[in-house]
């Protein structure tokens, strides 16, 4: 896991002109034998298509709950899964309607009204976003040498 954080600063500073000589970045960067900078210039690159905004953990749980569950999922549901409080669900919820991630629906049964929520098509879009540059990550941290 060191080497990926090294790998990831070092090309942020290359990027940027910093001398990284104190790092002694350049002699590990040039001892890799695969292809792992285009895969972290694509992994960099994905990252600006993901909504920085989405990427939480609990709201990409959210999403991917509501992908799943496609009739949708009731608060306590959602409550008793992640194991939060009614506060930051509330507001996690709220901000991912807010976005037009998730929708709030309402349904009448035994005189009661029942809130459930449902992911949207731009939802489902995020979502892939994030598990497409999730899965490059995965990809470079297994081509990685861990000694």
């Amino acid at each position: 896991m060191l080497r990926f954080f090294n790998i990831i600063i070092y090309f942020l500073f290359k990027s940027k002109s910093f001398n990284l000589n104190i790092l002694n970045l350049d002699d590990y960067w040039e001892k890799m034998n695969f292809n792992q900078d285009e895969l972290i210039k694509k992994i960099f690159e994905k990252k600006n298509q993901i909504n920085s905004d989405t990427f939480t953990l609990t709201r990409c749980i959210l999403l991917a709950l509501n992908s799943y569950f496609i009739d949708g999922l009731q608060f306590r549901e959602l409550k008793t899964a992640l194991k939060i409080s009614d506060g930051n669900l509330a507001s996690n919820l709220n901000y991912l309607i807010k976005l037009g991630y998730i929708n709030k629906n309402e349904m009448e049964f035994d005189n009661k009204k029942l809130r459930y929520y449902t992911i949207t098509d731009n939802g489902k879009e995020e979502l892939k976003k994030i598990l497409n540059w999730l899965e490059l990550i995965k990809k470079l941290l297994e081509e990685v040498d861990y000694e």
